[in-house]
């Protein structure tokens, strides 16, 4: 390695496009973000390259998301947020971006959270908005985050949400349910560890849900498949299944999907989709394939509701 990286869980995502896809991008928790590309050849090869200018915060314990890759766009944008900054400088809580299909990717502030948070968690959910959840302000375990905040990476906004019950930090886990909730367990001490609490989003309150009538179990790179949902959508989305651990979950993957010709009329509304190009934009394994609809705004702020989701696997 070209550092002495800090033991600590690091951020790392594969990148989707551009130059450098394929390769693996490192965002935290120090304060230089590294490509490592390992097919690297020469004599000797480079494997590890810097990305950006370091920036002014270490994050310990903070989250890194690969933000929602949408139909139209080339952006490849990594946001990391919260973290503790070591020392005396305590608990953060700004979001910083960086796009790593721009010309010269460097790293920028984009909003600040209500609440500083370390150690937790941050879920994709499939109106493009990224949940954030628990966390505490001190230490492993001491002035824990129970209010979650929603970050909308499309307006830069951030709204906060109700709050949880329970505790969740150090070691806790939050994922994304099939049906659109979010799954919320773990943390520390024992008590946290052994309950589960299940957030609903504002999207599954604001009017009926479109439905996937029928889609196929398996799907290839490049190729269109067919779905059929009860109404007329907007969008359709891959989102792979978390696989979290100490505040990072680089599994988790939204992928918006081209809809091609229809809609047409058939026991439903009938749409050709465009599978992802290759492995780099969705790495091969299972997703939970989302139906969204729009709606008009709400006093939620909800703009769009999806479906249940059907698994299908991407070979």
């Amino acid at each position: 390695m070209p550092l002495a990286f800090r033991d600590l869980y690091p951020g790392g995502h594969i990148i989707p496009y551009g130059s450098y896809a394929g390769e693996v991008f490192y965002s935290e928790p120090n304060t230089q973000a590294w490509r490592f590309k390992h097919w690297a050849t020469g004599n000797p090869p480079v494997f590890w390259n810097t990305v950006g200018v370091p920036r002014s915060e270490f994050r310990g314990g903070g989250c890194s998301v690969l933000l929602p890759l949408r139909v139209g766009s080339t952006a490849a944008k990594i946001l990391i947020l919260g973290g503790d900054r070591g020392g005396a400088l305590g608990v953060t809580n700004s979001l910083e971006v960086i796009d790593l299909n721009s010309p010269n990717p460097q790293w920028s502030q984009v909003a600040r959270l209500f609440c500083a948070r370390f150690h937790a968690n941050a879920v994709l959910l499939p109106d493009a908005r990224l949940l954030v959840v628990g966390g505490n302000q001190f230490g492993q375990f001491d002035s824990p985050t129970i209010t979650l905040e929603q970050f909308d990476p499309a307006t830069g906004g951030i709204t906060p949400l109700p709050a949880m019950s329970i505790d969740r930090g150090y070691h806790s886990t939050a994922l994304l349910l099939p049906d659109a909730r979010v799954w919320v367990s773990g943390g520390e001490p024992e008590a946290q560890r052994r309950s589960i609490e299940v957030f609903s989003p504002g999207y599954l309150f604001e009017g009926p849900r479109p439905i996937i009538n029928s889609a196929p179990s398996t799907i290839s790179y490049g190729v269109q498949f067919n779905i059929n949902v009860s109404e007329t959508i907007a969008s359709a989305v891959l989102i792979r299944p978390g696989s979290v651990t100490h505040a990072l979950d680089m599994e988790q993957r939204y992928v918006e999907l081209t809809l091609v010709g229809g809609p047409n009329i058939n026991g439903g509304v009938g749409y050709s989709v465009q599978a992802p190009a290759n492995a780099n934009i969705a790495p091969p394994g299972y997703y939970m394939l989302f139906a969204v609809k729009p709606k008009q705004g709400s006093l939620s702020g909800q703009t769009f509701i999806p479906s249940v989701a059907s698994w299908v696997r991407l070979v």
